[in-house]
């Protein structure tokens, strides 16, 4: 019957599916990103309780988290446009760069307060290296965000880009 014919004809098989999860490069890919992006938003949402007790005011902090917010935003528009432009197949590479550069710059940040596991900082406390270490943090942060689409989008073709960042986009926000 043709009602018949049209409802399988309509029917998506494994192999036509938007997204198979078979693919494990891409899966590693976003849920790296979300970790990734679920444990920076969660370490900077208590920046104010790491920075008070070490004499920082709320407005310095504010500051502080803006410095690490906009260096995220110009480094996701440069990383992107140099990747674009001169590196093209380096994706992987600039993605560990970045993931490499904010974990020193949150290891400096670390050891530049005190913690209970020592008394005295490691590393000189001062606004400035406080400031410094968290832009840096934020601009190595952005640096991979593009990259991170454009991998995804690489490794999902033939699909649509819009399918590799709709889900990209749907770990971020929940993790």
């Amino acid at each position: 019957s043709a009602p018949a014919a049209a409802l399988e004809s309509q029917v998506v098989t494994r192999h036509q599916s938007p997204v198979r999860f078979s693919n494990r490069p891409f899966i590693i890919l976003i849920l790296a990103a979300g970790i990734l992006a679920g444990v920076m938003n969660s370490w900077q949402a208590c920046l104010q309780s790491i920075l008070n007790p070490m004499g920082v005011s709320d407005q310095e902090t504010g500051w502080i988290g803006f410095s690490n917010s906009l260096a995220c935003n110009m480094t996701a528009l440069i990383s992107g446009k140099v990747i674009d432009t001169c590196c093209r197949q380096k994706l992987k590479g600039g993605i560990v760069a970045g993931l490499v550069g904010s974990l020193l710059c949150l290891l400096w940040f670390t050891l530049s307060l005190p913690c209970f596991l020592y008394s005295k900082a490691p590393l000189e406390h001062s606004q400035l290296n406080l400031v410094t270490s968290i832009t840096l943090c934020g601009a190595f942060q952005g640096a991979t965000d593009p990259l991170m689409y454009e991998l995804s989008a690489e490794l999902l073709y033939p699909r649509k880009e819009s399918t590799s960042g709709g889900i990209l986009v749907a770990v971020l926000n929940s993790v």
